[in-house]
């Protein structure tokens, strides 16, 4: 075989590996090849039937609303990021509030993130440290916040990209609504209170009446 014949076989097998390699590489940093990726998503969980469901707290154990079966609850949806000062931010001032009002009594207070790209149990966990936050924060998989949210309780919420006012580094900007939903010691919804302009001391009340009414 001639010199530059054997030349050109060696440097096609030199791009193949090479190619072999890169493409392997990148499998392993899109999470589609990676062990340590692959081990830091949420499991899949089951869909319970009627208001139930089944998600994840901070800490990334399973939480479903029957845990809190025999007590009333208070159940809202938010975001972390959410740049609205009368939105999610004053919703969040407010059940923080409520959460004060009813210390002492049973009552479990949740709030339901509908950004589990960003809000994971972890970066959770430093908001609630962050925020002195004495309630639980729920997260998980976008299929089943969606299916909880809107499906069970008619939070609709839509995502768009918006580029920052300083740098242009986009964010995530959620189109939504917010209620705020009083669910009794029987796992029945009992009353919502829409928006933000509620008053924490009315929904305090409410929760009090509705635990001993039975």
């Amino acid at each position: 075989m001639a010199p530059t014949h054997l030349a050109f076989l060696l440097t096609v097998c030199w791009l193949v590996t090479a190619c072999s390699s890169e493409i392997s590489g990148s499998a392993d940093s899109d999470g589609t090849g990676s062990s340590e990726s692959t081990a830091a998503l949420l499991p899949n969980l089951p869909h319970p039937e009627g208001l139930d469901f089944v998600l994840f707290g901070v800490d990334r154990q399973e939480v479903r609303l029957s845990d809190f079966r025999g007590k009333p609850v208070v159940l809202t949806f938010f975001y972390r990021s959410c740049p609205e000062a009368n939105m999610c931010p004053m919703l969040m001032s407010k059940i923080h509030e409520v959460a004060d009002g009813l210390a002492g009594t049973d009552a479990e207070i949740i709030a339901i993130s509908f950004d589990p790209a960003n809000d994971t149990p972890e970066n959770l966990a430093l908001f609630a440290e962050s925020k002195q936050i004495r309630f639980r924060l729920l997260t998980g998989h976008p299929e089943a916040i969606a299916e909880v949210a809107r499906g069970k309780f008619g939070i609709e919420f839509k995502r768009r990209e918006t580029d920052a006012a300083s740098g242009g580094v986009s964010f995530d900007v959620y189109d939504h609504n917010m209620k705020t939903f009083l669910i009794d010691s029987e796992g029945e919804l009992r009353r919502t209170f829409p928006g933000s302009r509620w008053l924490p001391a009315d929904v305090v009340l409410a929760v009090k009446k509705m635990s001993s009414d039975g």
